[in-house]
Formats: C-alpha cells, sequence, structure tokens
C-alpha cells in the first residue's frame, strides 16, 4: 500500500512537470514530428533531442528556423501592408483640373497646418490674357506665376484653342506675371489664358499637384469636354532593390474619369498640346487608389493588392523558399542527429 501511494505521488509530481516540457514541444520541434515519420512519440522525440550528443546544434538548427520566419513574416507584412500604389497615367483628353498638393506641415500633429505645394512657371508669348475671366484681354509676355491656392483648368474642344482657367479658392490673387521687362504684372482672382493653336504652334505645360482627368458626361448639353482614351499602369518598388516592376495596367475608355485618392505625394507630369485634338497628358502619382469613373456605372478601383505584390516581387517570393529550405534542412539536421545517437548506442 504504501509503494503504491509513493508511486502515485511520484505520477502526480512528475505530470505537472512534463506539462511545460510538452508546450515548448509543441512550439519548438513540434512541427517537425508532425510531418515527419518517427518512430517515437512526441515526449520521446522532444527528450531524445535533449539528450543528444548534438543537442548544440539541433537547437540552433531549430533556432535558425523560428528566427527567419519571425524576420520573413515581420518583412513581408510591413511591405505587403504598404498601401502606396504608384500610378502612371497617359492619356489624351478635352479637360483636366490641376490644385494644389496639399499636406501637413508636421506628420506628428493631425491638427497642423495645411503646406500646398508650388506650381511650377508657366512661359507666355503674346497670350491673351481674360482679367476677372471678363472678355477684356491683354496680351502679355513673360513667366506665369501661380499662387498654391488656385484651382486650373485645362480646356481645348477638339481642335479648338486652348483655354486656362485659373480661379482663387480664397478670392485672392491666382499670382503674377513676370514680364520680359521685369516688372511684376499682378493678376486678380479669376483669369482665363487663352492660347490659339495651329498647325506651326505647340505648348507644353509641366504642373505638380493633384489631377482630375476627364470630365462628367451631361445631359442636356449638346458638347461637353470628354476625355478620348488613355492608360492607367500600376507600379511598385521590390522590397530589397527597391526597383520598380509593373503590377497591372488599365484602360481608361471615352467618357471615363480617373483620379488618385488620398495621394501620399503630389502628382508630377507635363500636358502637351498641338494641332491634334484635346490635350495629351502624361504624370506618375502615388495614392491608396485609382479612381475611374463611368457613365452611369460603378467606379472601378485600381490598387496594388497582397497577391498583385506577392507575384510580382521576386524578393517576397524568394525569402519564403529560402525559409522552406531552412526547415527542411533543421527537419534533416534534427532527424540524423537523433539516429546518429541511437546507431551510435546499438
Amino acid at each position: 500500500m504504501a509503494d503504491s501511494k509513493q508511486e502515485a505521488q511520484s505520477k502526480g509530481e512528475t505530470e505537472p512537470k512534463s506539462k511545460p516540457r510538452t508546450l515548448l514541444l509543441k512550439v519548438l520541434l513540434g512541427i517537425y514530428v508532425a510531418s515527419e515519420d518517427m518512430p517515437h512519440s512526441a515526449s520521446e522525440f522532444f527528450d531524445k533531442a535533449q539528450k543528444s550528443k548534438q543537442k548544440i546544434i539541433i537547437w540552433c538548427s531549430v533556432s535558425l528556423f523560428w528566427l527567419s520566419l519571425i524576420v520573413i513574416s515581420v518583412l513581408s507584412y510591413f511591405f505587403l501592408n504598404n498601401k502606396n500604389t504608384l500610378f502612371n497615367v497617359t492619356a489624351t483628353s478635352e479637360i483636366a483640373e490641376i490644385e494644389s498638393y496639399k499636406v501637413p506641415s508636421s506628420s506628428l500633429e493631425k491638427t497642423a497646418s495645411i503646406k500646398m505645394t508650388p506650381f511650377p512657371p508657366w512661359m507666355l508669348e503674346n497670350t491673351m490674357v481674360h482679367e476677372d475671366c471678363e472678355e477684356t484681354l491683354t496680351t502679355l509676355s513673360g513667366a506665369l506665376n501661380i499662387d498654391p491656392n488656385t484651382l486650373i483648368e485645362f480646356r481645348r474642344i477638339d481642335i479648338k484653342d486652348l483655354v486656362i482657367s485659373l480661379v482663387s479658392e480664397d478670392s485672392d490673387s491666382v499670382g503674377y506675371i513676370t514680364l520680359n521687362s521685369g516688372a511684376k504684372y499682378p493678376l486678380s482672382d479669376c483669369v482665363g489664358i487663352r492660347f490659339e493653336i495651329n498647325d506651326n504652334t505647340s505648348y507644353t505645360f509641366p504642373f505638380d499637384g493633384q489631377i482630375f482627368i476627364g470630365n462628367d458626361i451631361k445631359e442636356n448639353v449638346s458638347r461637353s469636354p470628354i476625355l478620348y482614351e488613355g492608360v492607367v499602369k500600376i507600379a511598385d518598388k521590390a522590397l530589397f532593390s527597391q526597383e520598380y516592376y509593373w503590377a497591372d495596367e488599365k484602360v481608361l475608355d471615352i467618357g471615363d474619369k480617373f483620379s488618385i485618392k488620398n495621394q501620399s505625394i503630389q502628382s508630377s507630369g507635363f500636358i502637351f498640346v498641338n494641332k491634334e485634338p484635346g490635350l495629351k497628358i502624361t504624370y506618375r502619382g502615388k495614392g491608396a487608389l485609382g479612381i475611374i469613373s463611368k457613365y452611369k456605372s460603378e467606379d472601378v478601383v485600381l490598387k496594388n493588392s497582397f497577391w498583385l505584390k506577392l507575384y510580382n516581387d521576386e524578393t517576397i517570393i524568394l525569402l519564403w523558399l529560402l525559409l522552406g529550405a531552412i526547415y527542411t534542412a533543421t527537419k534533416v539536421v534534427t532527424r540524423f542527429c537523433i539516429e546518429h545517437d541511437e546507431k551510435t548506442k546499438g
């Protein structure tokens, strides 16, 4: 009776001690036991690994696997969770609207004041300028400097003249023209600029900011300015090489509108105008989403999704293949060490 009690007590003492050991086994070695046809139970496998003469090699290889798994998982999460997408846009449209890109002056304060990026200056040569958006015009030559707090609209229907409208958002001046003489010519809060287009003229207008191309199709209107055609290419940077790759592309159909939502940086590009119809527009911008608005239809949302990133980034794929190789090598090393010990004892 006394012996049986002592045996029961000894069993009761050893069982609790085996629980943390089994838990540690499942965390560190269980993955190998589950995938190997081993002639041992999980506890026996763990004991043999602990008592092996090469246990340092076993635990080093196991630790390398788990460390690699953690590092690769963290890198993959932060890279694949990055919602910034680069959009490369090329389009022909009769209308485009540009506004200054607005960013907080401090990223640490949500209530920080808004900072607007400036527009690049444009050269005018004997160009017709309509002050106060009225019919009265003045022909001027010089550098047009536009205030950041200004909305810019490019409009050219078919092969007609190009009209650029500048409207201040705060009813202040839209900027000034530095005349060829060096004098400054101040502008009002609403200015129209007309460029005559013929077979021998062409213009290039670089811009930085937020751009919206295309226009809503309006009913009961004989002719609205519209987008003709275009292509939006989605790109992103690889994890380590930092080289851009093309992930996907979408075609813009006639009558569509396109814009970038939640931009992280300003868009940069230029508008080219010549004797051919409309405006030729090309630019790049970064943001969370690209939005294609279609007439009487749901918007088409563009973004570099998780699967596109995983498919196109060779670095991520190679890292996970490397992890698989480490996993296989660890299993081989662990099993070899244990079987070698058994053969040595035998």
